[in-house]
């Protein structure tokens, strides 16, 4: 039997989460009518949506659902479902922004949708000054300088193997290397090509501002069938670029059995309880905001400088609501 695609598997758990919750007292069968299902699959449903919810999932930021005397009961964390996102004209702004810097390097018809459904949200005084900062923004990846690169990798990707000068940053040597270039992949404010790297014998990124020089070799070659550039992306692409940065974490003991079974790999229990998790940055900036999602409940250990940047991002941000630290 062909299993359910991911986002099917997701549709079915935002639709359990909101019928149930409207309806919240109702018959276990009652609302599996309702979704279509039968009460064994709502239920089944029911217990993967318990296992659900928002960083960093402590047991506060999860779905709590429960049956009593075979009714069903459910609460969302941080009232996820209670009322719709509003957000201030800041907020909007950063978002549009955001999504068409993105949009400038992809053709993604729902981003587009989504953004423009936001746009239609503001008045029209508003979307038009958006409009007008967007216009005054350079909204496309700057590849002046790399341009005859990315037009040679391109032009060979799929079709002909390439030998490359790369600069290896961790080690500070440059290399050449033969790649059968797969395809180009652009996020946040850089270019990087996905190939096989013969070197390595597996598939490889590399940064395109430091390949030094490409030149095609004569050797034609084919992707193989059960690659796939887009999927890469999705599950692949993040855990393999280059981050030079290390940064350490101290979790508390609110979430310490989280970060030990989130990172088994690479997690170290200390005397008091704590769990200390190292992690590789590009930049240390990126980093900021994933700190402040734990809610002060993961401090910095090294290096010094993402202690302050952290804490002068936590202080500007409660200027906003007056209070100071």
């Amino acid at each position: 039997m062909t299993k359910p695609k991911i986002q099917t598997k997701v549709g079915r758990l935002i639709d359990v989460a909101n019928t149930a919750s409207r309806r919240r007292g109702d018959k276990i069968n009652d609302i599996a009518a309702e979704l279509g299902m039968t009460p064994k699959e709502f239920l089944e449903s029911l217990e993967t949506l318990s296992l659900c919810g928002i960083p960093p999932y402590g047991p506060e930021h999860l779905f709590d659902a429960y049956i009593e005397n075979g009714r069903v009961y459910i609460n969302h964390p941080y009232g996820f479902f209670e009322r719709p996102v509003r957000l201030t004209r800041t907020e909007a702004f950063a978002v549009i922004l955001a999504g068409r810097a993105a949009a400038a390097s992809m053709n993604d018809k729902n981003l587009d949708n989504a953004l423009n459904k936001i746009r239609t949200a503001l008045k029209p005084e508003r979307a038009d000054e958006i409009d007008s900062l967007t216009e005054r923004m350079s909204m496309k990846p700057d590849t002046a300088n790399i341009r005859p690169l990315l037009e040679k990798i391109s032009a060979a990707a799929g079709v002909e193997k390439i030998q490359i000068e790369y600069f290896t940053a961790s080690r500070g040597e440059t290399q050449r290397r033969i790649i059968k270039p797969y395809g180009l992949i652009y996020d946040v404010d850089k270019w990087y090509l996905v190939g096989w790297c013969e070197t390595r014998k597996a598939v490889r990124v590399f940064r395109m501002d430091r390949i030094k020089n490409a030149e095609a070799t004569g050797d034609s070659f084919k992707i193989p069938s059960s690659f796939n550039l887009e999927s890469f992306k999705k599950d692949k692409f993040l855990r393999m670029i280059d981050r030079p940065l290390k940064v350490v974490l101290k979790f508390d003991e609110t979430l310490a059995g989280w970060a030990l079974e989130r990172w088994p790999d690479r997690a170290v229990a200390e005397s008091d309880g704590a769990i200390i998790v190292d992690f590789r940055v590009d930049k240390l900036e990126n980093f900021v905001f994933r700190i402040l999602e734990y809610a002060g409940h993961a401090k910095v250990v090294e290096p010094y400088d993402m202690g302050q940047k952290t804490k002068i991002t936590a202080s500007n941000t409660l200027k906003n609501y007056n209070i100071s630290i």
